[in-house]
């Protein structure tokens, strides 16, 4: 009997000594068993058990080191369904919240996000969110990086995001957003965020404070844009990668000057006039998309262009690369457009001074790529409306 006892008491005393080990904060531990509840109890958050340790036994979050709190919630890939909990915002140190690829997550933003005054990164991409995007997110001074993309938002982008000064990358792309990109994405505080709004409906021109903003990335590729979009550039400025392809985008391309830093530079299917600057063969291009405008004038040659490759699509599944090379003097005739497509004649005049005339009337699309292509680039593919360099985004 006393054995007996002497074990129960060795037992109780064992598991009050783990009880009292467990780092989980006690508050954190029930707002999270809420929200699994919330969302039903689901497969993808079994870990998250009431006699485990939320800090040490759990996946998907994070505590903080030295106080145990609840820093990361990452909730990725899985099946989750329903809107996302109110409950998240009973998390008040939490800085990273993350719900991504999730497709059966609904609704619209959580409110009760506007709480989590410490978050620096808010990640709720790939979803089915629906509404607006929330003017209170504008309270969230603490964020450094905002993804919102691949969602269902409509209406207008609010103002007040530029209000956020410590930001330093805006997603909001391939959504259903409308309307005009705010002046204010010209007044930005602070850094200048990397600016993701492709894929979208947005109108109207280009606020031109933006030109007033140099930034690294900007992506307004896919919309219903037009007008001047030249104010982007400059050669005072550092940017890095512009994308501005499938708009209505009207300007003299003759007369842009572009940053030393650019490496990226998609323009295709506008109505961009005028020639390809001879300021090119001088930049760090990685790929340059010009196709589906309506340019005219000579292809420049030389510098930092002979470390690319033309490549030309026919409307017949045969893709090529010519390397632009010191072997090969290319000279580029390319006709003024009265369509959309790119019709160009290229002359190449080998050393030997042999010279070979190459017709690609039917071919739409004139894209300048770092590497060459070789035979594992052969396609069968005959679509000629897609163009070759994908557009950023990711």
């Amino acid at each position: 009997m006393n054995t007996l006892f002497l074990s129960l008491l060795i037992s109780s005393t064992l598991l009050s000594l783990s009880l009292s080990k467990e780092l989980c904060n006690p508050q954190d531990k029930q707002v999270l068993l809420q929200i699994k509840k919330d969302f039903g109890d689901p497969y993808l958050l079994a870990s998250w058990k009431s006699d485990t340790d939320c800090c040490t036994d759990w996946y998907q979050v994070e505590c903080d080191s030295t106080t145990n709190r609840i820093i990361s919630l990452t909730v990725f890939a899985g099946n989750l369904s329903g809107q996302i909990p109110a409950a998240v915002g009973d998390l008040p140190y939490l800085k990273n919240l993350v719900f991504r690829k999730l497709t059966d997550i609904t609704g619209p933003v959580q409110p009760a996000i506007a709480k989590l005054v410490h978050l620096t990164s808010l990640r709720l991409d790939w979803l089915n969110l629906t509404g607006t995007v929330p003017d209170f997110l504008s309270q969230l001074k603490n964020l450094t990086f905002l993804d919102l993309s691949f969602n269902g938002f409509s209406g207008s982008i609010p103002s007040s995001l530029a209000l956020l000064p410590n930001l330093l990358a805006l997603h909001l792309d391939r959504n259903m957003l409308t309307g005009s990109i705010p002046e204010s994405f010209g007044t930005f505080k602070g850094s200048v965020p990397d600016l993701y709004l492709s894929h979208n409906q947005l109108t109207g021109e280009i606020p031109a404070s933006l030109g007033n903003m140099d930034f690294s990335v900007i992506d307004l590729s896919r919309n219903k844009l037009v007008g001047d979009a030249s104010m982007l550039f400059g050669l005072n400025k550092t940017t890095n990668n512009v994308y501005l392809s499938r708009n209505l985008f009207e300007f003299n391309l003759s007369n842009v000057v572009f940053p030393s830093t650019m490496e990226n530079l998609d323009i295709n299917h506008n109505k961009i006039f005028g020639s390809i600057p001879p300021q090119m063969t001088r930049l760090p291009l990685q790929s340059l998309n010009v196709s589906y405008n309506r340019l005219c004038g000579q292809i420049p040659v030389g510098g930092a262009c002979a470390e690319l490759h033309l490549e030309t699509a026919n409307s017949s599944a045969d893709k090529e690369a010519f390397p632009v090379s010191e072997g090969f003097a290319i000279f580029l005739k390319v006709t003024c457009y009265l369509t959309y497509k790119l019709h160009m004649t290229i002359l190449t005049k080998l050393s030997e001074a042999q010279s070979q005339v190459l017709d690609f009337t039917k071919s739409p699309r004139l894209v300048f790529s770092s590497s060459p292509l070789g035979p594992a680039a052969k396609s069968s593919r005959t679509d000629t409306k897609v163009p070759l360099i994908e557009e950023n985004k990711s």
